[in-house]
């Protein structure tokens, strides 16, 4: 009877081995698929929140972006269906570049700023072919006999005697000629010349020439041959001289050097604080963007006759004007940015600025233009940081670096003391009897 039983469990044991192990097998293999699955939810549960920013809520800034930019995409006023895709960080680097935060007094004044740019400024950010084309019409207006050059701040005179012939300016991405001619007869020609008399500074030299082009680079020689054969003066051999082989430098390093100004305008805010505005282009107001000249505009070009000569008018040259002195500076009490220049050179300057016991803080940064300075202090004051912001109402109370630059008139004798001069601004404070204490770097 045993050995029965012990047959017969000994084989339903088997059975039900062999059964479990089976089941055993498949409960194992459920439990890796569940343990599988999981592990890709999990996967893809940590990649969702990656890509809801850029396709779930687009309007939502990347939590990598400084909260300074915020304002910012404000003042923009970007509209809503701009591309959902969320900016990547060159795109954020501009952002940043074009932005200027603008700090408020209590009474809602703020100050916008501009750049200002020198003639010289312009040439060494223009293009390749504005700089070629300056090189070739200086080298032709030189090679006249006693032609001589002088650049000034807006653009570069070219005189014989005392009359100027030739002025060359930069608008934008254009060289302009300016001559001393009469721009009536040239008008129907195939030069398309413009009259540029009603703007004083070109009253002499009122026809005005834009080279947008070589072929307008080689018509520019006919016409500086005209106003040379008025002033009845011969050419010489041209030079080859590369005036225009200028490195490119970045407005902050020509901002160092004084050959960009900062021009302050006060505006009233609705509300006083932190303002944001968007950083004006680099150009001036009154500039133009580059031109390109249209098919019609050359073909017309071609079809228009040579102008007829005609005799030119001779004018009486104009008296030369009175120079002002430093006796006659401090004897009126008031000096000019262009008397500053005019009387003291820049090796002076930096001579007379002395060094103050305060150290600079670059943290927060401002300026101050001398006009401001003129206005808000008195003769024989000391005007410092603290001082500048105690009297001038729109100043940054937080600031803790400050520039002087030059503007205006100055009608007082101040020791004024800085953080960073320009230095025609040094010349100024010099000229009218002040003195000048720049902070230890």
């Amino acid at each position: 009877m045993w050995n029965t039983l012990l047959a017969l469990t000994t084989a339903k044991i088997a059975l039900i081995a062999a059964c479990a192990a089976i089941g055993l097998a498949l409960i194992i293999a459920g439990v890796i698929g569940l343990i599988r699955q999981k592990r890709k939810q999990g996967a893809a549960t940590e990649a969702q929140p990656a890509e809801e920013p850029t396709k779930a809520e687009p309007e939502q800034p990347a939590a990598e972006e400084p909260a300074a930019e915020e304002p910012a995409q404000e003042v923009k006023e970007q509209p809503q269906e701009q591309p959902a895709a969320a900016p990547s960080k060159p795109q954020e680097a501009r952002t940043a570049e074009k932005t200027r935060v603008v700090y408020t007094d209590e009474d809602g004044w703020y100050i916008q700023t501009r750049y200002d740019k020198s003639f010289e400024a312009k040439l060494i950010q223009g293009g390749a072919k504005l700089k070629s084309y300056y090189t070739e019409l200086k080298n032709e207006l030189l090679s006249y006999q006693k032609v001589t050059a002088r650049r000034s701040w807006h653009h570069e005179a070219f005189r014989r005697g005392r009359g100027t012939v030739a002025k060359l300016a930069i608008r934008g991405k254009t060289l302009r000629l300016y001559l001393a001619l009469d721009p009536a007869p040239y008008e129907e020609s195939k030069y398309l010349v413009e009259d540029a008399s009603s703007v004083a500074k070109f009253a002499k030299t009122p026809l005005l020439y834009r080279i947008k082009n070589d072929r307008r680079c080689r018509y520019a020689k006919d016409l500086i041959a005209a106003a040379m054969a008025a002033v009845e003066t011969e050419q010489g051999e041209v030079g080859s001289e590369p005036y225009g082989d200028l490195p490119y430098e970045d407005t902050q390093t020509l901002l160092e050097r004084g050959l960009v100004r900062i021009i302050e305008v006060r505006r009233r805010a609705e509300h006083a604080g932190m303002v944001v505005l968007p950083v004006e282009e680099e150009y001036e107001e009154d500039e133009e963007p580059a031109e390109e000249i249209s098919e019609e505009e050359l073909a017309e070009e071609e079809s228009i006759e040579e102008p007829i000569e005609e005799e030119p008018v001779e004018e009486e040259p104009a008296p030369a004007p009175h120079p002002v002195t430093v006796e006659e500076v401090r004897e009126e009490h008031r000096v000019s940015v262009a008397a500053a220049e005019t009387l003291m050179a820049d090796e002076e300057a930096e001579l007379l600025v002395e060094l103050s016991e305060r150290e600079s803080d670059k943290r927060r940064q401002t300026i101050v233009n001398i006009d401001t300075l003129s206005e808000y202090f008195s003769d024989g004051e000391r005007a410092d940081l603290e001082a500048m912001k105690a009297r001038i109402p729109f100043l940054d109370k937080r600031a803790t670096y400050v520039k002087v630059l030059a503007r205006g008139i100055l009608t007082k004798t101040l020791e004024v003391e800085a953080d960073d001069f320009s230095l025609d601004a040094v010349k100024m404070i010099v000229l009218l009897g002040g003195k000048v204490y720049r902070t230890k770097r």
